[in-house]
Order: structure tokens, then sequence, then C-alpha cells
């Protein structure tokens, strides 16, 4: 298995110095309450696709304040030359195990700007510690899951392939690889992942091969004879030379050409060209790939003219694009505290923006009630609501609220009237009657330090964002101005926060 960083210090200094402070007034076990969340979704979509969790539970399981951990905490100093960590601190973190609760959205699951993807309950220490590899390894993976889906979508059901470990940001690009896959890609050409995760490893050959050889003839011909698939890499001379040389050194040693790749040059015409040369030449089963700085839009493009019977392409390797997004950046997901000892707490933005602002959280523990429709014949996503953790009991008639984590994830309905008060525009609420079929998509991960989540297989993690992403009304995904899917919030919740706002406001008058 991949190696993940090492245990709790794998974590910003920030959490580590508010732990101190915590510790030194004796309320650093006070029990609180954090979300993880996006803020908006990348790449101009309505949707972001979650990735990383398992993850984040593999390193949990190494959380401990092991001998040569604190002795490096030990050793570092303050600006004035003091130790920062004293004695009593490092014997707390050694000595206490892990007592965390966290609810997540299981990985292939969609997300929405203030949807939690996890929900973080614990002593407030452990909960600080925790917040930058959570916000890493899902921020990371989900980015790059978002874009692949949004890449096989543009694909329409042919084959694309991870060819990112040469631009990955990651190093060794095991995110890159693993997102990419639940996002729908059919494998990689990354070996030492595919081994680690048991995906497809795929590749061909580079233009370094051609022109070691003197020609190229030569190195389609040691190729050929020396190789059991035979894909070959056209483009590093002339392209439609390239073609015909393949099907003919092919035709000579009597070996099916298993496909051509294209890495440059107009990919549409040369396409169209390569596949009226192998088919005449009776190779109509032979492939045509495309390379070279792929994207979801550069793949739509490719597709549409193809439909116009203006381009050829079977399937796609995508690089750069996965291993650096560059249209998203960052996916933005943040990790804020909700409640404080039963209290809930709020961080509210400056004095004069609204308060449909993002960075205005929202108050104490809540959950989501995804609802459900028929449209068409097919079941769509009509809608969140976020809902404080009992009002989700109340109104699911699942009345205990360890309950609404559990994994069966079953289809319900709803117990009463449900009115979704949507941020950005609060005047015109959405109703969602008693009956409405609804599911809550949270799953409990761990419970008082023990992971309780029996992690499926990335197939069926794969095959199971899939199915979410099927719900999605087509609107949702386009790739240019997609209909925006909101998260609305419950009016009691949404009734609190307007006046926890008013109230802060008008005390620091």
């Amino acid at each position: 298995m991949w190696n993940l960083p090492h245990g709790p210090l794998h974590a910003d200094m920030y959490a580590y110095t508010m732990a101190l402070a915590h510790f030194r007034k004796g309320d650093h076990d006070t029990p609180t309450t954090y979300h993880a969340f996006v803020r908006k979704n990348p790449f101009g979509g309505s949707y972001t696709l979650v990735a990383g969790i398992h993850d984040f539970l593999r390193w949990l399981r190494d959380f401990r304040f092991t001998d040569y951990r604190t002795d490096y905490l030990a050793s570092l100093k303050t600006m004035k030359g003091n130790r920062l960590f004293d004695d009593a601190f490092l014997k707390m973190v050694r000595d206490t195990p892990l007592s965390l609760t966290i609810d997540a959205l299981p990985e292939g699951e969609l997300t929405f700007p203030n949807v939690p993807v996890a929900r973080v309950s614990g002593p407030q220490w452990q909960c600080l510690i925790v917040e930058a590899t959570l916000l890493n390894l899902i921020n990371a993976q989900s980015l790059v899951a978002t874009e692949a889906s949004r890449c096989v979508h543009a694909a329409e059901g042919t084959p694309v392939i991870d060819g990112s470990l040469r631009r990955s940001m990651d190093v060794g690009g095991y995110a890159s690889a693993r997102a990419a896959f639940i996002g729908g890609f059919s494998g990689t050409s990354n070996v030492a992942v595919a081994r680690a995760l048991g995906l497809p490893a795929r590749g061909t050959f580079a233009h370094a091969y051609v022109t070691f050889h003197k020609e190229e003839e030569t190195a389609f011909r040691n190729y050929a004879e020396t190789m059991d698939d035979v894909v070959m890499l056209l483009d590093t001379y002339d392209t439609l030379t390239a073609a015909r040389l393949a099907t003919r050194i092919c035709k000579e040693i009597g070996k099916p050409l298993l496909g051509v790749r294209l890495d440059s040059g107009d990919l549409g015409w040369l396409s169209l060209e390569v596949r009226r040369i192998l088919d005449e030449a009776g190779f109509r089963d032979t492939y045509v790939m495309a390379s070279n700085d792929l994207n979801p839009r550069t793949i739509a493009s490719l597709r549409a003219q193809q439909k116009a019977g203006e381009a050829a392409i079977d399937r796609w390797m995508v690089g750069t694009d996965i291993g650096a997004p560059h249209e998203g950046g960052a996916l933005g997901g943040v990790y804020k505290l909700a409640e404080v000892a039963g209290r809930p707490v709020i961080k509210v933005a400056e004095r004069g923006v609204s308060a449909a602002d993002t960075k205005t959280t929202i108050p104490g523990p809540y959950g989501v009630v995804r609802m459900l429709r028929d449209k068409d014949g097919r079941e769509r996503i009509a809608g969140d609501t976020l809902l404080s953790l009992d009002t989700l009991g109340r109104v699911t008639g699942w009345g205990a609220t360890d309950k609404l984590t559990s994994p069966d994830n079953g289809r319900f309905q709803l117990t009463s009237d449900l009115v979704s008060v949507n941020l950005a525009d609060p005047e015109r609420p959405t109703k969602f009657r008693a009956g409405q079929l609804c599911y809550v998509p949270h799953r409990r991960m761990m419970t008082r330090g023990d992971i309780v989540y029996e992690m499926p297989s990335l197939d069926e993690i794969q095959a199971f964002a899939r199915t979410g992403l099927d719900r999605l009304d087509p609107a949702h995904r386009r790739l240019d101005q997609p209909h925006i899917y909101v998260a609305g919030l419950d009016e009691g919740l949404y009734e609190m926060r307007r006046r926890m706002i008013r109230d802060i406001h008008l005390s620091h008058q």
C-alpha cells in the first residue's frame, strides 16, 4: 500500500500552538464539533465528487505520539529560545488515545457548497490536530476526481486513461491516479500506483523509442516483433506516413495493430485521416487514441467534431489536466468550528457583507437530507437541505441521531414538510412535502477513535460515483454555464444563523 504522511506530526503548526494554549488553560478536552466543506465547486461547475476520505482514515490508524514524534516536538524552540512544548503537554498528547467521532460522505458521493464532507467531533485539541491532513487529502483528491468525471462525461462513453505522473503536483502521482479512477478513468500509466491499488496499467511508447533508431521503420518493426500488444505512437515525424508504415509492418509480420496514438497536431483531422488509412489496410478494429494536454473542453470539442464526421477518436489519455488541474487551481475546502460543549458558534464575515457571503459559516452540528425525484423514468437528485441533527432525526423519522450515519443509506420519505431556504435568495424558499423521497448521504466512519466503516474497493467506489453522477440532471453536468445546484437551509437553521449574525453585529457596535 502507498505510504501516507506519518502520524500526527502531519499537521499545521497553528494546531499545536492552539492545543498548547488550550492545555495551559485546562480546556483542551472541551468537546467540539467541526465541519469540513467546500465553499464553492471547482471549474465553475455545479458539483464536487468526494475522494480522499479512505486515506484520511488510514492516516488516523497511525495517530500515535511515539517517542521520536514527541522528541521532535520537545526540540522545538520559541522565538526567545525557550522550549515551545513542555513535558506536561507532551505527556498529555502521548498518553491520551484518539477519541474522535467522524461522520463523512463516502468516497464517490457528490457534495455541494456548505454540505459537510466530514463532521468531526471530540476533544478540542484532537479536532485541531487532524484538520490539515483531512483537508490535504480531501481537497487534492476531490479536485482531481471532479475533473476526471468531467473528462469522462465529455468523452461520452469512450475510455479515458490517466497519464499524469510526469506532470503531477503530488510526489509519486498517487493522489492523481487514485482520484482519476474514482472519477471514471479506466486505467493509469503510473506503474507503482497501478500495483498498489490494483488498477489497470496502460502505456504505449514515447518519441524517444523512435528517435533512438536510425529509421522509424526499424523502430516500428522492432516494437511490433517484440511486443504482444502493438500500439504505435505516430507523430514523431509525419503522422500519416507513420500510419501507413505501421499497418504495412503489422501485415508483414502477421500481428494485429491494437491501437495508435496521436500526440500533436490537429487531432480531429489527423484522426480522421488515420482512421481512413487503418480501414483501407483492413485494420478496422484498431483504436485511435488522442493525448496532448487534453481537458474536458478539448475532449468535448473533438467529440462534437466526431459527430460531424470530422474526427475519429476511440479513447483518450489525459495527463497535465489531471496532475495539475489548471482551471481549478485548488479546491477551497475549509474546516470550521460549529459547536463548543453543546453551544453553537459561528464565524461571521466582515461587516457590510451579506448573510449569503460564503465566509459566514453555519452554526451548530448539522447534516443534510438529499431529495430524490423521478424524471423521464430516471431517478434524479432534486435538492439538498441542511438542518440541525435534531431536526434531521425528526423529519426523517429516524428518531435516534446515532442512526443518521448508518451505512444502510436506504431511501425513506419525509415525515413532515420541510422548507429549504437558499442563502443567496432567501425570499424564494422551496417546500418539500411530507412523503418526499430522500436519503441521508453521511456515514459513520469513526466512533470514539475506532474506525467502524467498512471501506469498499476502488471498483465499488467508481461504480458508486457513476451512479451518483447519473442522478444529476444533465443541466448540472454541462461544462459551460451549468445550472447551479443549491443546498438550502431548513427554516430553523436559517433563522438561528440569521439571529446569531445580527446579535454579533449589534454586540460589536
